[in-house]
């Protein structure tokens, strides 16, 4: 037999990145909830996500959104090619 207790939403002040409350608000938009529920959801990820090597790259990470997921590391000669090329 499994109890299940709901708690009461806590009201606390947090100090979070600008950055992360930017990507909160927006996503928040997107689902039409609070920015409160967009953070409680994320950190239930992080709480619960099994910790595995191979974790699934978030769309989002502070905001910007992630390119897809390649077969190689990128590394900085990679990026210096790059910037060869453009002329960076």
């Amino acid at each position: 037999m499994q109890i299940v207790i709901k708690l009461p939403h806590m009201r606390t002040t947090l100090e979070i990145r600008d950055s992360v409350l930017q990507a909160a608000r927006e996503e928040a938009a997107r689902r039409n909830t609070s920015v409160g529920e967009v953070i409680s959801t994320w950190a239930e990820r992080g709480i619960y996500a099994p910790l595995t090597a191979q974790q699934p790259r978030a769309e989002y990470r502070t905001g910007i959104r992630q390119l897809p997921s390649r077969d190689e590391v990128v590394t900085n000669d990679h990026i210096n090619k790059l910037r060869d090329e453009l002329g960076v």
